[in-house]
C-alpha cells in the first residue's frame, strides 16, 4: 500500500521514566578511574568507537519493556503499531534524541535492541565492542559520568536512580499510513526547539546520523512541562 501524500498526524504518548517502564539488566561495578577518551576498534569487518579501558566499566546487558500488564495502558495500547518514533529526554540536562522504527515499538527493546545501544551510550558501557559510541553522546557520557562521580558517595555503587533516574522517553504512532524515517528530521526539530524553549538553555542534539525532514503535524506528551521541568535544575 502506497504511503499517504499527506501530512500525518504523530501524536506522542507521555513522557515515562524509563526507569518506571524498563527493567535495567546489568553487570559490573562502576569504575571511578574512565580518563573520558574513546578509541576506535576492530569489530567484525568494520571500526567502532568505544570508551577506552572499558568506560563507566557497567556492562548493560539489555533494558527491555516491563510486560505488558506492568506498562502504562497508553503505550500498551500502541505496540501494534509498526511505524513509530520515540523521543529520548531528561529532567537534569537538556537534551534529546529521536529515534525511529519500522518493526513496532517492542523491537526497539527486547534482546539486545537499539534502547539498549542508547543506554551503553550514556553510560559509557561496553559490552564486547557491540555498540559504536558515535559523536552525538559523547560529550554528554563524559559530562554524565563526571556527575555520577561526585553523586555517590564514598565507596557505595550508584544505584539505577543514580545512573538513569533522570530519563523520560515518550512514544509518537499516527493513524495514517505512513513512514517514520521520512518525518524523523522535523520531529528532532520540533523537540530541539521545544526543549530549548522549556529548559532556557539550548538542547544538545544526541543524533549524528541525516535525516529526512518531510512535514509533519506533532501532537507534543501531555506532560512535557510537569514531567520534565517542575523542578528545573539546569
Amino acid at each position: 500500500m502506497p504511503k499517504t501524500t499527506t501530512a500525518p498526524i504523530i501524536k506522542f504518548t507521555s513522557l515515562y521514566r524509563v526507569l518506571d517502564i524498563c527493567d535495567v539488566i546489568r553487570e559490573g561495578a562502576f569504575s571511578k578511574s574512565w580518563d573520558g577518551e574513546y578509541e576506535r576498534v576492530v569489530s567484525g569487518n568494520s571500526t567502532v568507537s568505544i570508551p577506552k579501558n572499558g568506560g563507566s566499566q557497567i556492562l548493560l546487558k539489555k533494558i527491555p519493556l516491563k510486560s505488558k500488564d506492568s506498562i502504562p495502558r497508553e503505550i500498551a495500547n500502541i505496540l501494534p503499531h509498526q511505524e513509530s518514533v520515540y523521543l529520548v529526554t531528561s529532567n537534569r540536562y537538556s537534551i534529546h534524541y529521536v529515534g525511529i522504527t519500522s518493526k513496532g515499538i517492542a523491537g526497539v527493546f527486547s534482546g539486545g535492541g537499539r534502547f539498549s545501544h542508547h543506554v551503553r551510550k550514556i553510560l559509557a558501557s561496553t559490552v564486547n565492542k557491540g555498540t559504536n559510541h558515535t559523536s552525538g553522546w559523547i560529550s554528554h557520557a563524559r559530562a554524565r559520568y563526571i556527575d555520577i562521580i561526585k553523586s555517590v558517595d564514598g565507596q557505595r555503587q550508584p544505584t539505577d536512580e543514580d545512573l538513569l533516574g533522570d530519563i523520560f522517553i515518550a512514544f509518537g504512532v499516527s493513524d495514517t499510513d505512513w513512514s517514520s524515517k521520512e518525518h524523523e528530521g522535523v520531529v528532532e526539530e520540533y523537540f530541539r526547539d521545544r526543549i530549548s524553549m522549556l529548559s532556557g538553555r539550548p538542547s544538545i542534539r544526541l543524533n549524528s546520523a541525516k535525516m529526512s525532514r518531510k512535514h509533519a503535524e506533532i501532537y507534543e506528551p501531555e506532560n512535557i512541562k510537569s514531567a520534565l521541568y517542575n523542578n528545573i535544575k539546569f
